[in-house]
Parts: structure tokens; sequence; C-alpha cells
């Protein structure tokens, strides 16, 4: 038997642009465009639709075009149209900006499966993977990148191969 809430979420922007369920926390993140500027901003909501007035992101000339949920911390990475690349870490309410090598609108954002390195893609081509601290925090410059030559749209990482138990 299946039993759905429904909730409703508060905001004061008019445009949502994107959402995103931590797959462990009752964590959603939800990305505005604003309405009063070309900027955007993330904000955070528990379960039943409270929302996290101490945790939002807001960026006055940029909007959000990419998230992603660590997989087992409470820390989420934002891309944003302008080649901003940030982590907000939810449990120690700290934000890391990362220095971008990124120029252009980021277009994809993503974890590993165990959240030691994230993966950037952007508008112009560029692939860029960063290694990421316990707080989320990514390295200064990118472990690696590659210029691809034209827009990247989606990456993903393989899945770890699952072990054999021997008997």
């Amino acid at each position: 038997m299946a039993v759905y809430f429904d909730n409703r979420i508060q905001s004061s922007t008019t445009s949502n642009t994107d959402l995103l369920w931590h797959s462990t926390y009752a964590l959603l993140a939800v990305a505005s465009k604003n309405s009063s500027d070309n900027g955007g901003s993330v904000n955070f909501y528990l379960d039943e639709g409270e929302l996290l007035e101490e945790s939002n992101l807001n960026r006055p000339s940029s909007q959000v075009s990419s998230l992603s949920w660590h997989p087992v911390r409470k820390i989420i990475a934002v891309g944003w149209t302008n080649g901003e690349l940030l982590t907000w870490n939810e449990h120690e309410q700290d934000l890391h900006e990362v220095y971008s090598i990124h120029k252009s609108k980021i277009n994809t954002v993503k974890w590993s499966h165990n959240g030691h390195r994230l993966i950037t893609g952007d508008q112009e081509g560029l692939l860029a993977i960063w290694k990421a601290d316990s707080k989320g925090r990514l390295s200064q410059a990118p472990v690696h990148q590659h210029d691809c030559g034209s827009a990247i749209t989606h990456c993903l990482f393989k899945p770890p191969v699952a072990q054999e138990n021997p008997m």
C-alpha cells in the first residue's frame, strides 16, 4: 500500500525552475528565478514543507542551472548560468564558493557514488572533475579537465561493481 502526502511550499518567487529531494534526508532544494531581477536562488524545505529560513542561496545576476545532492551528506552542489559553482553544507551551515574554471552556463553537476568527486560540464564543452573533502569543499583546481568542443548536457559516474559475497 502506498501513502502520499500533499504539502504546499510557500515561495516568494514567481518561477520555480528546478527541485531535488535528497536521497537519504528529508530535504528538498527548490531553485527559483527571482521576479525582481535576473537573479536566482535556492531555498531548502523539510518534508512537511517548512522553509529553512537560514539556509538560502542567492545570486543577483545569475540563475541556477544545475543541482546535485551529495549521496550521503547534507551537501548540495549548485551550478549557475554565469559559470559559478558552489557547495552548501546544510549541517555545518557553510557556503563554499569554488574558483570555477567555467565561463559559461554549467549544464550538469553530479556527485560520484561515494561523494569524493564532483563532475561539472558547461555550455561551451568544458568538463571538470573536482575532489571534495568530507565537508563538501571542492579542491582549488579540478583534478582533471577536458574540452569536449560542444555543450555538455549530461554526465554520470559508473556505479561501483557489487562485490560478490563468498560463502
